[in-house]
């Protein structure tokens, strides 16, 4: 009998868990938070992860995972609405090591952003770096 009240337990446990984060939803991640962690991946890369934390290379690849996330997310806004306006243009051959450096390069720049949420920044910062070129204007129609 145990083991099923050790369980039980544990299931409420969680539910109360799950039950809390729902109602209680962490606060964004901040520009000042992703632009450390893009340091971290940057200075990591440099060095090639030789004597790496565990921890420093955790937060470099939560740096990388939102770049990629961005961009996908992007991707699949593009897929859902074709109609919709094209946020960046990623050239193709586009890396994540080459994305980190942008979103750095971007919130050292602005530094009065930081307080931001960081995956709005990451979006600024890749819109900046890659705009889209605009279509040519259409000439007028021969009536």
């Amino acid at each position: 009998m145990k083991p099923l009240s050790g369980l039980a337990a544990c299931s409420l446990v969680l539910l109360l868990a799950v039950s809390t984060a729902a109602t209680d939803p962490a606060p964004p991640i901040s520009g000042t938070t992703m632009l450390d962690w893009c340091r971290t991946f940057i200075r990591l890369d440099e060095q090639r992860g030789v004597g790496a934390p565990a921890d420093d290379a955790g937060v470099a690849g939560v740096c990388l995972g939102f770049i990629y996330g961005m961009a996908e997310m992007h991707n699949v806004y593009r897929a859902l609405y074709p109609q919709a306006a094209t946020i960046f243009c990623l050239p193709r051959g586009f890396t994540g090591r080459q994305g980190a450096r942008v979103v750095v390069r971007y919130l050292d720049t602005h530094p009065e952003r930081l307080h931001e949420p960081g995956a709005g920044l990451i979006i600024e910062a890749l819109r900046e770096a890659f705009p889209c070129p605009t279509p040519p204007a259409q000439p007028p129609r021969k009536r």
